[in-house]
């Protein structure tokens, strides 16, 4: 059965942490849709680190370029849940080598 991204969005929103990851898939491949879907998500403590997996597999699915962009700019951003070394192990995933993120540079 098909899923429409708002139902995997609202099954993954409401899933138990343990849980949530096996919607990630559901939703990264409406590709950048879903990205859009779930950036806004990487401010919530919560659902940040989840965010940046469906992120990163949307990008492994053929939404590098975008994928990408999303996560660079999550390095920075203060208010981005996930910690940065997450992200920049994600853009690493994608083949895309980070530098240091501001708050790790010496």
């Amino acid at each position: 059965m098909d899923v429409t991204l708002e139902q995997a969005l609202q099954a993954a929103r409401t899933a138990d942490p343990s849980e949530r990851i096996q919607f990630r898939d559901a939703i990264a491949t409406h590709g950048q849709a879903g990205i859009d879907a779930v950036t806004p998500w990487l401010a919530d403590p919560s659902l940040g680190y989840f965010a940046g997996q469906v992120i990163w597999k949307a990008g492994d699915l053929g939404e590098r370029d975008t994928a990408v962009n999303v996560l660079r700019e999550a390095l920075d951003d203060p208010t981005v849940a996930m910690g940065r070394g997450d992200v920049a192990m994600l853009l690493h995933k994608l083949g895309y080598s980070a530098p240091k993120p501001a708050a790790y540079r010496r």
